[in-house]
């Protein structure tokens, strides 16, 4: 019995003071990562501006908004309620967007499809792997896919 009580407080304080080193493992080229690869973000302070205006002026669950040089292309999924007059409502919020940003031509649509190509398209665009290119073709297509009647 007497070694039994000796061993257990020794096994206790082993165990407890290799848990209390501050040695992660890691290597010095591994706690200083170099950057490989910084994201391209296309000046998209227009549509930022966009999303907040129509969030502040109008009650939508939920707005995304991508811009380019040309075109600022707005998805808007408005409240249930908001559905029976959804021809006013995409009216209205063109105007405020039309009124704010008159530089850019302005494509709003409250089609699910559109919304989710560019909920798509922004994952993309703020994950860094979109060329600017790519991008004016995206917006390009999408704008296609929104004029097309279902």
């Amino acid at each position: 019995m007497k070694p039994n009580v000796f061993a257990v407080p020794f096994l206790l304080l082993l165990i407890l003071s290799a848990c209390a080193t501050n040695d992660t493992g890691r290597s010095a080229s591994e706690t200083n990562p170099s950057i490989m690869r910084t994201s391209t973000n296309f000046k998209q302070e227009t549509s930022n501006h966009a999303k907040e205006l129509i969030e502040q002026e109008h009650d939508v669950n939920e707005v995304i908004a991508i811009n380019n040089d040309k075109v600022i292309i707005v998805a808007v999924d408005p409240k249930h309620h908001d559905r029976l007059q959804l021809k006013d409502l995409k009216k209205d919020l063109k105007n405020t967007v039309e009124s704010t940003f008159n530089k850019h031509e302005v494509e709003l649509s409250t089609d699910q499809k559109i919304f989710l190509e560019l909920e798509k398209l922004e994952q993309r665009l703020n994950s860094g792997d979109l060329s600017k290119a790519e991008l004016n073709k995206e917006l390009e297509r999408i704008r296609k896919l929104s004029k097309e009647q279902t």
